[in-house]
C-alpha cells in the first residue's frame, strides 16, 4: 500500500511469518528504489527487518518500541506514560 504525502511516499508491506519470503522480496524492491528513510514499529522484529534489507538499507533507520511495559524494563522507567 502506498500513500502520497507532500514531499514523501509512505509504503506499507505487511509482515507475517508464513509469508516471510514474499515480504523480503517486496521489502528489498522498495529499498532498491532509493528510499531515504526506513521506520519500523515492530519492536524486536525491527532487527530482522534490518537484516532482510542488508546491503540496501537507507542512511536513516528508525525502530520504535510502543509497549510502555517493555520500554520501562529496557530503559529503566525513563519513558513517559509507563
Amino acid at each position: 500500500m502506498m500513500k502520497q504525502r507532500p514531499g514523501s511516499t509512505i509504503v506499507y508491506v505487511r509482515f507475517r511469518k508464513k509469508e516471510a519470503a514474499e515480504f523480503i522480496r517486496k521489502f528489498r524492491a522498495i529499498l532498491a528504489n532509493g528510499n531515504t528513510m526506513l521506520s519500523t514499529t515492530s519492536d524486536y522484529i525491527a532487527g530482522l527487518h534490518f537484516l532482510m534489507g542488508a546491503g540496501r538499507l537507507p542512511d536513516i533507520r528508525v525502530a520504535h518500541v510502543h509497549n510502555p511495559s517493555i520500554a520501562k524494563l529496557i530503559m529503566g522507567g525513563a519513558t513517559s506514560g509507563a
